[in-house]
Parts: C-alpha cells; structure tokens; sequence
C-alpha cells in the first residue's frame, strides 16, 4: 500500500476500527464467546489528505484555505486500502465500496 500522499488528493480509505465494551461489568462468558470472536468494524472515510507521519494518515473532509473541518489521524496499522478519487472514478467507487448507500453513511460531496 501507498504511503505517501499529496496534499489535497481526494481519497477514499478503508480502514478497522477498535472497539470497546464501556459497560461497569461484563460476564467473562460473552466477552469470551462472542466479543473475542466478533470481527472488528470496517469504516470507510472520504476526505483530503493533509499529510502523512511515520505511521499515520491526516485527512480533512473539507476545508476552506486556512481552515479544516472533520480531521482524522488514521493509523496506517488499521488501513486496509487507499484509494485515490479523481472525477472519473469518484462516484463509481464510492457506489462499489457502499454496500447500502444512505445519508447516514455517505460522508462524501456529490460529484455532478
């Protein structure tokens, strides 16, 4: 996988999310039975890249010249794939990548 980026490529990334169980107490049975055996979460973020570290990825979903808004750090350990948006492959991805398209999980701009 690419590690390296330029700053303003429209990216789409595929990455596995940690989780975590906040109740007081859980019984041992269900984290051992189901919570070690559940896959973790896949997330899908859209977003422009800001830049790269050593061991990370910085994407903003927008920004404005000398402002971002909804900035990630992504570890590059959780990154499944990257896939660099441009207009002809923009919509198609995302179409391919979204299983159920809904308001709810679709964070990107529409391209006309």
């Amino acid at each position: 996988m690419k590690h390296s980026y330029n700053k303003g490529t429209a990216v789409l990334v595929n990455w596995v999310d940690s989780c975590c169980i906040n109740d007081s107490w859980v019984d041992a049975e269900y984290v051992d039975k189901k919570f070690m055996t559940d896959a973790l979460p896949t997330c899908r973020t859209t977003g422009f890249v800001l830049g790269t570290g050593a061991d990370f990825l910085v994407l903003a979903a927008s920004y404005n010249g000398d402002q971002y808004g909804s900035v990630w750090k992504i570890p590059l350990g959780c990154i499944l794939d990257v896939v660099e948006l441009n207009y002809v492959n923009y919509t198609k991805e995302l179409r391919d990548r979204i299983s159920e398209p809904t308001v709810e999980n679709i964070s990107a701009p529409r391209v006309p």
